[in-house]
């Protein structure tokens, strides 16, 4: 066999593999996180970003002699293949072990998320290294055949992985699962792999003798005597880590999942995919919950049973008197499996006739009932929505199938989990949603409540109850041979109190409805499951939820407007573009497949209900798809531009996408055998649309035979790094919060935006000079800046929606800390006209009234907005004490005002208000502190009418009160920065050194008044103090961005007090000889360092809403008086850093001055400025749009860097 051909086998056995593996991990992590479907979409966006990282490597070390002669590595990786998926198994099946998560807890899903990020690392990484080691490979043997034959080698290679998926997706569904088990299946593989191995280098005498032995091993693994012992082996492993307190009986792997039989001294357990499900015998809860049902439904006579025969209560209603118990089992292998392990009395059972077993889908069933049944009970206790499988019984379709089969006066009874003594939020919202639904449909509901809330629903009025007596009658006028239950246990059941208030919450507004296509009860039970395993992501999920569609289309939409603002910045050939261009269509072709084929199996899941057994064949039939897509976009790669037809593919993939969601609705509609082969197809149309696209990309990527290495690598890895986000958006976060429909919408709008950045290429001219000359020489790592530039953006968004939804400030207080404020003992609590605490002592005349500032004056704003104090006056004007508790003011300036507060108890504000000629203001903090004493003025004054009708804290008139306008340092910084044109456009250096003096002392040591990144941070988050409040700072703020705007950043080389400190230790360190320049290329990297302080500064605050971490900034500290210890030390490593190296901080560490560098993009006055001498520069500028500079001005004279003038090196 030629060696080109024995490459495709590989690839072939490959791709096979992949699709095995993907479906044991899969099976195996439905196992072990008890079956929900969230870690569906964390395994595929797990398993494609690896592959995608495997891709990216081999682009990174082509030169490397693996990739020169690929194929003994190829040979290596389909070797260590097979020992790295058994490796996956076993920590799967320990996975709970390793996390130290008891049986019965849920995984934390950040962990979830973690474990199975990890775990499947090994294994993808080397499959993305294998595909474009073949390329390479069949390029050295397949010859030279220019453009065309790369991308026709390329294409082959991805169609003979897609159908080598195909073939194992069929394999592992109908034949290695079925017949060889877990064990058998890694046995065939193993062998496969080492023989394909063995054959593709069989000159490698080194590979020879490692591939027979493993050969060897899976014909061991697989041999029918061996493999069911390692089954068993491997069950009571996992089995023990799930469920270590049970003894395993028997286990058992259907189409449906894995059912574990196992016992606890005389009781049975069925742990059903992970998850105890229901134990038998429970004699007295089984009668009891009968007693209940039958009560609630008295006379019924026909009952629908949706699964849990098991459990005994189909046998208890036997006692009744019913004519009918219809029994829904859906798994008939488990039903079968478990029959041996029920009680005698459940067997002898099924010989009555009263009692019908049906096999089949609970909601197929249902469906296929014709209209006369007319149950008088139907009952679904045995499932919980969990899962999108499961949910399907707590949908509005379902309840409306249920009522079509219900008698006039039937009832439909269901539970799920409540937590009476807890019912948060959360819980409400779940259990509320269910409520929601089941009264939409059947609008008389009564609930039992308990740790699960029992819900009984009926058309007619009346006929259900929370009654406890009337159940108790009805009960006992049930002609029984002898009532086995205690009747009085139904006010144990009911107690009045726990029901009313259960309802009451129940019936508050704002739940939502659950349905087929938005799973709302089953997202809700993800954030249960992430509240009760302690895990912040369902937090992070709640507040995502709140943002709606815009959490994914302003990402997008951010993405593409960089996108394009970086492609006219640098410019390039066209060609250039549209590779660029076609690797971002082919991420999103990516993206949206993958989320389109999980959203697709989320609708089978929920239909059909067999994915369990089908996973692998959906996911083969989606592969086969992308293969026959490749081979049309070969064919379409043959004519000319290929530009063209892939934006002809983009547009058609949005329809499809549009048209999903009906096509979905439609075919859940239809009988269950065209639902088995509408699926399926749809799969296959979905992989044909995105595997057209993928010849396309490669023929727009590829320009020479030598780039192709480079051109698998990045094609594949951007399909597979775009599956991989569309994997995690989907399964983790569009589905569960959106639903199929948006979803689906959403894709579409994706899709249709990439035809953007494709017109943009064709229409937009070669050349943009006045951009490009200011999209030069701006970081080392261009994609890492701007990356950054995208997450910060990010995060302001982010920022700006959490501020949307603050929640309201504080003004409720508990006893203990009024008391401690107010001296009394005994509180009033007043809701009108605004929240106050009247307060008394016993046997005393000593009224005081306290309350929180912003309750009476939240228009009082500080440095970054208004602050909140709790305070206290008694009846005769005496401030009793004050308390701060929250505000955005910036730490490092109030950390003394506690103790600034405290000092205020006892001050007479009966007839003069506080001000700052009364009481010396906090050190280093005048804004705040006149904000917090016109606070304490307001509240008192308004408390005071309020509480004893007397007027306190009379505040001066408004001529009588200096405004803040005329005040001497308003003033004065006004003449400040007046003088700075004169000084700035001079050029002096003696002018400028003056003038950073004057800054130095005014802005510094007098005001301490100085812009830093707590500013930036604050105006992100929209938190400021008003213009009137405090115009001296919001002149210098307005004054740094504007001039920033029309020079450049000459805040930095003109006015920062901190900048200009530095200035004068290091001309202090050049006069001693300390001065000192790092070399080029490092100074280069040093200097992104305060671009990289500044992106993630910006990203963990407006991100995580921690204003606390902007305060590392030593400038914050400098002129004020209260410093952090470790503060001084930073300072001191700045000051002795500057006497050697030029503006040390500034140049390398400052997150303000990189914020203003940017303003060197734009300057759009600096022809009216001083022209620059490059020549003179010691900061490596070298150019006019240069954002390293200062625009300190050194350069004019060359005085203090030394450097003689060679030639003009003037301007440009």
């Amino acid at each position: 066999m030629p060696t080109s051909r024995r490459i495709f086998v590989a690839i072939l056995i490959l791709g096979a593999y992949s699709q095995i593996v993907q479906a044991l991990l899969i099976r195996e992590g439905l196992v072990v996180f008890y079956g929900n479907e969230v870690s569906l979409g964390a395994f595929f966006g797990s398993w494609l970003f690896w592959l995608a990282l495997g891709s990216l490597l081999v682009v990174r070390w082509r030169e490397s002699p693996m990739v020169q002669d690929p194929l003994p590595w190829i040979s290596r990786l389909l070797l260590l293949l097979p020992l790295v998926l058994i490796l996956q198994v076993l920590m799967l099946r320990t996975v709970r072990l390793l996390l130290d998560v008891s049986a019965s807890e849920f995984v934390p899903l950040g962990e979830l998320f973690l474990s199975l990020f990890l775990i499947v690392a090994p294994g993808s990484l080397l499959l993305g290294i294998a595909f474009p080691l073949a390329c390479k490979a069949l390029r050295d043997f397949a010859g030279d055949g220019g453009d065309q034959g790369t991308v026709r080698d390329i294409s082959r290679l991805y169609i003979a992985d897609a159908l080598g998926a195909l073939l194992g997706g069929v394999l592992f569904t109908f034949v290695f699962i079925q017949w060889l088990g877990i064990t058998g299946t890694l046995g065939v593989t193993t062998l496969l792999l080492a023989v394909t191995a063995l054959k593709l280098k069989r000159g490698n005498a080194g590979l020879r003798w490692p591939a027979i032995l493993l050969a060897v091993l899976g014909l061991i693994i697989a041999l029918p005597v061996v493999s069911p012992w390692l089954d068993r082996q491997m069950e009571t492993l996992r089995f023990s880590t799930l469920q270590p307190g049970l003894e395993l009986f028997d286990a058992t792997e259907t189409r449906y999942g894995h059912l574990a039989i196992a016992g606890f001294g005389e009781q049975t357990t069925l742990v059903n995919n992970g998850q105890v499900a229901e134990s038998f015998p429970l004699p007295f809860e089984i009668r009891q919950q009968a007693a209940y049902l039958m009560s609630q439904a008295a006379g019924a006579k026909r009952v629908l049973l949706f699964g849990g025969f098991a459990s005994g209560l189909a046998v208890e209603l036997l006692h009744y008197p019913v004519t009918r118990i219809d029994v829904v089992e859906e798994d008939e292998q488990a039903f079968r499996k478990v029959m041996p392990y029920l009680p005698e009395q459940s067997r002898k059972a099924l010989a009555d006739p009263r009692i019908q077993i049906h096999f089949m889908d609970g909601r197929r069933y249902l469906n296929s009932l014709p209209a006369a049944e007319h149950y008088n009970l139907v009952l679904v206790l045995n499932a919980t929505p969990s899962s999108a499988y499961s949910n399907r019984y707590f949908t509005s379709e379902f309840y409306q199938g249920v009522r079509h089969q219900l008698a006039p006066d039937g009832v439909f009874c269901t539970r799920v989990s409540g937590a009476s003594n807890y019912l948060g939020r959360t819980v409400r919202s779940f259990s509320g949603s269910v409520f929601r639904t089941l009264r939409e449909v059947l609008p008389n509901v009564a609930v039992a409540p308990g740790d699960n809330y029992l819900f009984c629903a009926s058309i007619a009025a009346g006929r259900v109850t929370e009654s406890a007596s009337e159940l108790e009658s009805r009960y006992l006028d049930i002609p029984l041979e002898d009532h086995r239950f205690p009747a009085k246990v139904f006010y144990t059941i009911l107690p009045d109190d726990e029901v009313r208030f259960v309802r009451d919450q129940l019936e508050q507004p704002g739940s939502e409805r659950n349905s087929d296509a938005r799973p709302v009860t089953y997202y809700l039970n993800m954030l249960l499951w992430g509240q009760f395993s302690a895990s912040g992501f369902a937090d992070w999920m709640e507040q995502l939820r709140g943002v709606g569609i815009w959490a994914y289309l302003l990402p997008m939409l951010l993405f593409l407007l960089l996108w394009l603002l970086r492609a006219s910045l640098e410019g390039g050939q066209r060609t250039s573009r549209l590779r660029k261009v076609s690797t971002l269509i082919l991420f999103v072709l990516g993206l949206v497949a993958m989320a389109a084929q999980l959203a697709v199996l989320f609708s089978y899941q929920s239909h059909v209900g067999f994915m369990f057994e089908r996973v692998a064949l959906l996911n083969g039939l989606f592969m086969t798809g992308l293969a026959l897509g490749a081979a049309v976009g070969s064919l379409l790669t043959r004519t000319d531009r290929p530009a063209l037809r892939l934006g002809i593919v983009l547009i058609l993939v949005t329809a499809v996408l549009v048209a999903l969601p009906h096509l979905l609705n439609w075919l859940g509609q239809l009988a269950i055998g065209w639902q088995e082969w509408g699926y399926p197809l749809i799969s296959l149309l979905l992989g044909l649309l995105a595997g057209t696209g993928f010849p396309l990309a490669v023929k727009i990527t590829e320009l020479e035979q030598a780039a192709v290495v480079r051109s698998s690598g990045i094609t594949q890895a951007a399909d597979n790094l775009g599956g991989a986000v569309g994997g995690l958006m989907t399964g983790a976060l569009m589905v569960p919060l959106l639903g199929i429909e948006w979803s689906s919408y959403l894709l579409a709008i994706f899709t249709l935006l990439m035809l953007l950045p494709l017109l943009f290429t064709a229409i937009a001219p070669h050349r943009m000079t006045t951009l490009q000359l200011r999209g030069r020489h701006a970081f080392p790592w261009p994609n890492l800046g701007w990356g950054l530039v995208f997450l910060v953006l990010l995060s302001l968004a982010w920022a700006q929606y959490q501020q949307v939804i603050k929640p309201a400030p504080q003004l409720h207080f508990s006893d203990q800390l009024l008391a401690a404020v107010s001296e009394s003992s005994v509180f009033e609590l007043k809701e009108i006209p605004f929240i106050h605490y009247l307060g008394s002592v016993p046997n005393s005349t000593g009224d005081t009234v306290a309350l929180a500032t912003m309750a009476v004056a939240p228009d009082v704003s500080g440095f970054a907005g208004p602050i909140n104090l709790l305070l206290s006056v008694d009846a005769m004007g005496r401030l009793r004490g004050v308390r701060y508790i929250d505000s955005n003011e910036t730490p490092s300036y109030i950390s003394g005002i506690d103790g600034w507060l405290t000092g205020l108890a006892g001050t007479d504000l009966s007839a003069e208000s506080l001000s700052l000629s009364r009481v010396d203001a906090l050190t280093g903090a005048t804004v705040s502190s006149e904000a917090a004493l016109a606070s304490i003025n307001q509240a008192v004054h308004v408390a005071g009418q309020t509480a004893f009708g007397k007027s306190f804290a009379q505040v001066a008139s408004q001529e009588e009160a200096q405004s803040a306008w005329y005040s001497p340092a308003f003033m004065v910084t006004v003449g400040l920065l007046l003088l700075f044109f004169p000084v700035y456009l001079s050029g002096s250096e003696n002018g400028r050194l003056i003038y950073q003096f004057a800054a130095l002392m005014i802005l510094g040591f007098w005001l301490n008044s100085q812009v830093t990144e707590v500013d930036l941070v604050n105006l992100g988050f929209g938190l400021f103090s008003s213009i009137a409040d405090n115009p001296q700072h919001w002149l210098l703020i307005g004054f740094a961005l504007v001039s920033t705007l029309l020079f450049g950043p000459v805040w930095c080389g003109y006015l920062c007090p901190f900048g200009a400190l530095q200035e004068f230790v290091s001309r202090i360190g050049h006069r001693l000889g300390l001065r000192s320049y790092a070399n080029r290329p490092l100074d280069s990297r040093l200097r992104f360092l305060k671009y990289l302080l500044l992106g993630l500064l910006l990203i963990v605050v407006w991100g995580g809403g921690d204003s606390s971490w902007a305060l590392f900034d030593p400038m914050q500290y400098v002129f004020g008086e209260h410093w952090p210890d470790w503060m001084l030390g930073i300072l001191l490593l700045v000051l002795l850093g500057t006497l050697f190296y030029y503006r040390f901080w500034c140049r390398y560490l400052c997150p303000l001055g990189a914020f203003l560098a940017f303003g060197n993009k734009f300057a759009l006055l600096q022809r009216l400025a001083p022209e620059r001498r490059f020549n003179h520069c010691d900061l490596g500028v070298r150019e006019t749009f240069d954002i390293d500079c200062i625009r300190c001005n050194r350069c004019l004279t060359g005085r203090d860097t030394h450097l003689k003038l060679r030639g003009s090196g003037k301007e440009r």
